[in-house]
């Protein structure tokens, strides 16, 4: 006993020394393992904020486009609704007046969606999370709107143009032509164009096109919000 005694009180700084390395090493794998962790989080965070980026890329050029349609789209109706129609004017324009998918906007939430469903928002910043979720529940609260306007184009205004265009009366049902071209002179069409039956629908639109395009300004103004935000969190 007195010998390990001995052996303790010469060789202690010894024991010690060999006591703080082993606790410098701990604690060292500790926090290289920590900074790995944080590092990984941080590469996770990035690549999902660029996937946010892109979809928010892809919502902003479909809002233009959206934007630009229904401006066209208006042009034409202004034509019909002030008699000021003609064969060149309207032909520019039918293709516009008449189509439908051009104008429906679709967003992107994806890669939002994806990071929340597996349980990811954390590592994102609070306030870019609480700016998306305000931008994509606008996107849902508008959505009436949307169909609304589709629905008006799609069941008044292009069956009762078609029916016109075919000299029939506009109470009568016709089959719509599936690719939306009638096999009519442009000549011809200016005849028709100007029925009292298209004003109350074309009337309609141009109001609905207003709302619609409100919401899409507003929409583009958040979005340029958040994609400084996301811009300035990138540069860091």
């Amino acid at each position: 006993m007195k010998r390990i005694i001995n052996t303790l009180s010469q060789k202690w700084p010894e024991y010690l020394l060999e006591i703080l390395v082993i606790t410098i090493g701990i604690l060292g794998a500790f926090a290289l393992n920590n900074w790995n962790e944080r590092r990984k989080a941080s590469l996770e965070s990035h690549t999902m904020v660029l996937q946010i980026r892109s979809n928010l890329y892809r919502d902003r050029i479909s809002l233009e486009e959206g934007i630009e349609t229904i401006n066209r789209r208006d042009s034409a109706y202004n034509l019909i609704l002030k008699n000021k129609a003609s064969a060149d004017s309207l032909s520019l324009r039918f293709a516009s007046f008449t189509s439908l998918a051009s104008a429906a906007v679709d967003f992107d939430q994806s890669a939002f969606e994806q990071i929340k469903s597996s349980g990811q928002l954390g590592l994102l910043d609070d306030s870019l999370v609480q700016r998306l979720q305000s931008l994509y529940l606008d996107y849902g609260k508008n959505e009436e709107n949307r169909a609304f306007y589709i629905k008006v184009v799609e069941n008044e205004i292009r069956p009762l143009f078609t029916r016109l265009c075919y000299n029939m009366n506009p109470e009568e049902p016709v089959d719509i032509l599936p690719n939306g071209n009638l096999p009519v002179k442009m000549d011809d069409m200016l005849k028709y164009v100007s029925h009292p039956s298209l004003r109350k629908p074309l009337i309609m639109q141009k109001f609905t096109s207003k709302q619609m395009k409100e919401e899409y300004k507003n929409h583009l103004i958040k979005i340029e919000e958040i994609l400084e935000l996301i811009n300035q969190n990138l540069s860091k």
